[in-house]
């Protein structure tokens, strides 16, 4: 029957259609190919009370894999509403032609076509009078935005509407002529209104004029979509209502409106950022990355509340008005992992849900052309099934990278990450191939990606090497400080607070901002400061102040960092709340535990809703989602920092209690609650020693967010020790260390201490001979000792090397080979004993060790070991430059043990090598070739998962790099990305290194002799620096230059503090002669000295 159908009605194209074999609903479908060569299908469905969205999944998606540009659908049923506004979305995202043919509009074909063989058949005329017409559904709905992963393929009801929101205004139109061709005119109607929306679609509405004609085809269905945005408050407001016009063959057929609706208007004061260099951002935005290249990006980093989420809520805009499709993930990393939002940006461009998804796993004969090669059909199955899977590796994932990649360079997307420092690092690796691939498949269609970044919140270097990366390939990369002056931040913080000029314009408040933050969310929360007060309050959503006494008062005592001002305002809330305290106490818990609560999660766990409410109001949390299914989360990164740091230390572990009464609920309703499950656990100690493995070397799998992985690991720990008895000594060893060191590079040496601390004894107590526990053991001592190094705790360490070299010494020889790993092993300890000597300050009192390893390494040739020796006793010779030649003989005796390394030996060494052999070429003033060999290191680090201390090592290469820039006076870009890297690279270390970073940043003024920034950080180093510092070199040679540059001039800030220990006072005080005769003395000692003998470098 549709055989014959699909001959009547596209004979006269010249169109004929194949049949493919049954599928799986036991019908036929049918394709063609037409002059075009555009692709054309037919569903046919049989009948069924209700056809359901999935029933068309496998359809859509096949569609896609085979770019078929025109769909008809056959159906006995008729489709309802919800499935047809499906359809026309469809249609209107991928750009297909779709026509459906239902019920009634089959039997009048058939009706039509073979009236004359039934009239035959039943003995008397028939007459049938079947209705046309062409169906109008007017809907409106919230603009999509991926928070809820469950949800955004759905439709967002509108319930009130939100200042700053964007809708979507739809029109799905359905032409029920069989025949006949209709025209739509589609237009506003004129309301007031109509002035407080913004309308975002590029074919702007004028009002009553017409937005858009349509030509529709016979049993054709489109959607229409326009976005506004609401710009202006008012207490209720009707969005702009569509009407259309249908015309047949000319002639006014029918007329239609869709309903008018008065919604409540929720007044939103997340405003737009004020100032030109925000607006400059947008504009650049817009002019370098719409309609640019096949693939652009925006990348906005910086510390937190700086304003990057608004930044990217304002180009979210930008880009709606330039007809993109947007995948806006702001707010999707409270609970979700890399893996969904490469699932949501897959099933986004495949067109389906993740439910559909879900149906299609089976249905995989439905993906069937002819002209599709199997084995693509099967690797795309392929690439469904393990999206599918609840966890995979993205060694997994990376064959299937093409078909995701080669769908998005179809269309016109925008990808919007926020915060991605709260993913896993996989998620770089996504975006890097999604990167290359644009870039090397140049197509007619556009890509943007839009990403922000936390800095402060960054604890693997390897999303700042993306910043770096990201910039060098021509996208635009800026770093977000916050505003530039407090003028900025007060207009912002009247436009909050919706006050006028006046009493806003204080000095006082010009004063306390010009010494405060500038940051965008400190504005935030003083503006939240001043209301719950009591010093501001809202009448019609207009800032009215009670007590201008009280205000001025109250702005005088403002704390001047965010931390300390959230604290103050969230105990005023306490106090305004005093018989909910424990409760809030008890909620703020499990939110901090869970990120995100909907409402099931508060009846399941019985958290009262009024304190929800009121936490709400006082900005503290936010609802993500809508009025029917609300889902809060903390208001920012930094409420949930302060809380959890300064006013609850032990919020986990109160969330850990308060589920004791639940914990029946976690093979239930609670299952899918991964994370806190897991915690619950390992807190209570409910695993075996064999789970514990497990769970150590999959943890990956679990998606544990950074701000669990220290208790995470605390937890693991104290489970491995709680285990001892029931594990293999060595193992125990291993497994404890590698928490210890997982805590080390994830989230910093500091942190680590006190798990490295808590396992100490439980692995230095352990007495054995066995090979393999004195290998795990040794190892970990080395990894102990080490992190003591770095938070300067050299004393500790050398004393941990010297008990355990004596035990060594002590050791029974029971195995033959035991002999060159305890002479390994003691030589290795000989070398450190000694850099702790030195970085005690006391070189020569341990040079005794130094020889003995140089001994024991060459005896044995243990060459890795004579490397770092090598190395170290160069450093004695290059401090105070004392036999320069000596010590370059020792870099090249180093070198040359480094040449004789096994491939797997010299790959772990190979960081210190290079550190070397760049020190070693700015001693010989070969800068240019110092700057090639540090980008190589730094390119080499970053490709190496085998190396210890990356960070480390990566902020050594960039400060000899930025010597080196430095001293061949290269003041180009390349030195300002460098210093901007090292500034990074130092915050994540989360060691106080600011001094090496100013003290370059103080080198580089007097080099462009700009005079006021030299003075300003010499100041800031003078007042702030610790005499006993090792680094008070580097603030006399700061005083040096400062005599220099202002050479009659006197500092303010002289005091007498550890004058006797220290030239700097001294060289404040003397005459321009007396300072040039020091300088060319000072410059001849350096170690590192630019060829013009102008400037140089201690060690």
């Amino acid at each position: 029957m549709v055989a014959f159908l699909l001959k009547l009605l596209f004979n006269q194209y010249e169109i004929e259609f194949h049949p493919t074999k049954a599928s799986h609903d036991g019908s036929k479908d049918f394709w063609a190919i037409d002059d075009l060569q555009e692709l054309w299908w037919a569903e046919c469905k049989n009948y069924t009370q209700n056809i359901a969205l999935k029933e068309l999944a496998p359809t859509l998606v096949m569609a896609e894999l085979n770019d078929v540009q025109h769909l008809l659908f056959f159906s006995y049923s008729n489709l309802n509403k919800n499935l047809k506004r499906h359809i026309g979305r469809y249609a209107f995202e991928h750009k297909k032609e779709v026509f459906i043919y239902e019920n009634e509009t089959i039997e009048e074909l058939l009706f039509t076509n073979y009236k004359e063989m039934l009239s035959d058949f039943l003995g008397q005329q028939i007459k049938a009078d079947f209705h046309h017409s062409v169906e109008i559904d007017f809907y409106n709905e919230k603009n999509p935005k991926l928070i809820d992963k469950k949800r955004f393929n759905g439709y967002y009801e509108i319930m009130d509407l939100a200042v700053g929101e964007v809708y979507n205004l739809n029109v799905i139109a359905e032409n029920k002529h069989k025949f006949n061709s209709c025209t739509i005119k589609i237009t506003i109607d004129e309301s007031e209104d109509n002035y407080y929306f913004e309308f975002l679609s590029q074919d702007k509405a004028l009002r009553n004029k017409i937005m858009r004609t349509i030509e529709l085809k016979p049993n054709q269905i489109v959607l229409c979509k326009f976005k506004v945005r609401l710009i202006k408050y008012r207490e209720r407001l009707k969005l702009p209502r569509l009407c259309t016009e249908v015309c047949l063959n000319g002639v006014q057929e029918a007329k239609a409106k869709a309903d008018s609706v008065a919604y409540p208007c929720e007044w939103n004061r997340n405003n737009v950022l004020i100032g030109k260099h925000y607006e400059d951002l947008i504009n650049i935005f817009t002019h370098e990355c719409i309609n640019n290249s096949p693939m652009s990006g925006f990348l906005v980093y910086g510390g937190g509340g700086t304003g990057k989420t608004r930044i990217l809520q304002e180009c979210d805009a930008v880009l709606t008005k330039n007809d993109y499709h947007i995948l806006n993930f702001i707010g999707f990393d409270k609970n979700s992992s890399w893996k969904d939002v490469v699932r949501e940006i897959t099933y986004s461009a495949f067109a389906i849900s993740e439910d559909l998804a879900f149906h299609l796993m089976c249905e995989t004969d439905d993906i069937v052309i002819p002209s599709l090669d199997d084995n693509i059909k099967e690797e795309i199955v392929a690439f469904f099934k393990l999206l599918n899977k609840k966890e995979f590796a993205f060694e997994e994932l990376h064959r299937y990278l093409k078909i995701i990649f080669g769908k998005l360079s179809q269309g016109r997307y925008a990808v919007i990450i926020d915060n991605m420092q709260s993913y896993a690092v996989e998620i770089i690796d996504f975006f890097k191939e999604m990167i290359q691939y644009m870039l090397q498949h140049q197509q007619s269609s556009h890509i943007v990606l839009l990403i922000s970044i936390n800095t402060s919140l960054v604890f693997d270097d390897r999303y700042l090497d993306f910043i770096g990366e990201f910039s060098r390939i021509d996208f635009l990369c800026r770093k977000i400080d916050g505003f530039q002056n407090e003028k900025q931040a007060i207009a912002y913080l009247k436009t909050i607070l919706s006050l006028d000029d006046y009493p806003l314009n204080l000095p006082v408040l010009r004063k306390i901002l010009a010494s405060t933050s500038l940051k965008p969310k400190y504005i935030q929360q003083l503006a939240n400061h001043l209301i719950i007060s009591d010093c501001i309050e809202f009448k019609n959503q207009h800032g009215i102040i009670n007590k201008s006494k009280e205000l001025e008062a109250s702005l005088r005592s403002i704390p001047d960092d965010y931390e300390r001002l959230f604290s103050s305002s969230y105990h005023m809330i306490l106090d305004k709340y005093v018989q909910w305290k424990s409760d809030i106490y008890d909620f703020i818990s499990l939110l901090h535990l869970f990120s995100t609560m909907d409402e099931s999660l508060l009846d399941i766990l019985n958290v009262d809703r009024k304190i929800v409410q009121a936490l709400v109001r006082h900005g503290v949390i936010k609802n993500e989602g809508d009025h029917r299914n609300k889902c809060y989360a903390f208001e920012h990164d930094l409420i949930e920092s302060c809380l959890s740091t300064d006013i609850y230390p032990d919020l986990l572990k109160n969330a850990m209690k308060y589920l004791e009464s639940y914990q029946d609920l976690f093979h239930t309703i609670l299952r899918d609650k991964q994370v806190p499950i897991l915690l619950y656990k390992l807190s209570h100690r409910m695993y075996a020693g064999s789970e514990l493995i497990t769970i150590n070397k999959h943890k990956v799998l679990y998606t544990i967010p950074n701000k669990f992985i220290f208790n995470f690991h605390t937890y693991l720990l104290d489970n491995f020790i709680n285990k001892k008895d029931e594990m293999e000594l060595n193992v125990f060893i291993k497994e404890v260390s590698e928490c210890c060191k997982y805590v080390r590079d994830h989230i910093s040496e500091l942190s680590a201490e006190y798990l490295f601390d808590k396992a100490f004894s439980h692995v230095f107590d352990i007495v054995s001979n066995e090979k393999n526990i004195l290998r795990e053991q040794f190892s970990f001592i080395i990894h102990y000792c080490e992190n003591k190094n770095r938070l300067a705790k050299a004393d500790l360490s050398r004393k941990i090397y010297t008990l355990y070299y004596e035990r060594l010494e002590a050791c029974v020889l029971n195995h033959r080979d035991m002999e060159r790993e305890i002479e390994y092993a003691k030589a290795y300890l000989e070398n450190r004993i000694f850099v702790c000597g030195r970085l005690e300050g006391a070189s020569l009192k341990y040079v005794s060790n130094l020889n003995n390893s140089m001994m024991t390494a060459i005896a044995w040739q243990f060459h890795d070991i004579l490397l770092e020796d090598c190395f170290d006793a160069a450093n004695l010779f290059f401090m105070n430059n004392e036999d320069l030649k000596r010590g370059i003989e020792l870099l090249k005796w180093g070198f040359r043990s480094f040449e004789l390394l096994p491939a797997h030996t010299a790959a772990k060494f190979k960081v210190n090598y290079y550190s070397k052999l760049i020190l070693y070429q700015l001693i010989t003033q070969q800068f240019e070739d110092a700057i090639k060999t540090a980008n190589e290191a730094l390119s080499y680090i970053k490709d190496n998962e085998i190396i210890n201390y990356h960070i480390f090592f990566k902020c050594r290469y960039l400060k000899y790099k930025l010597i080196a820039l430095l001293l061949i006076g290269d003041c180009s870009d390349i030195l300002d990305s460098t210093f901007e890297q090292y500034e990074t690279n130092l915050s994540i270390t989360h060691t106080d290194k600011s001094d090496d970073w100013l003290f370059l940043q103080a080198k580089y003024a007097f080099l462009n002799n700009n005079r006021d920034n030299f003075e300003s950080i010499f100041q800031r180093l003078y007042t702030s620096m610790d005499y006993a510092s090792s680094n008070v070199n580097m603030l006399e040679e700061l005083a040096l230059k400062y005599k220099l540059l202002f050479p009659e001039k006197i500092f303010s800030e002289i005091d007498d503090r550890a004058k006797s220990l220290s030239l700097v006072n001294k060289l404040l005080y003397m005459t321009p002669n007396e300072i040039k005769a020091f300088n060319a003395d000072y410059i001849s000692k350096a170690v590192i000295v630019s060829i013009d003998k102008k400037d140089g470098f201690y060690m």
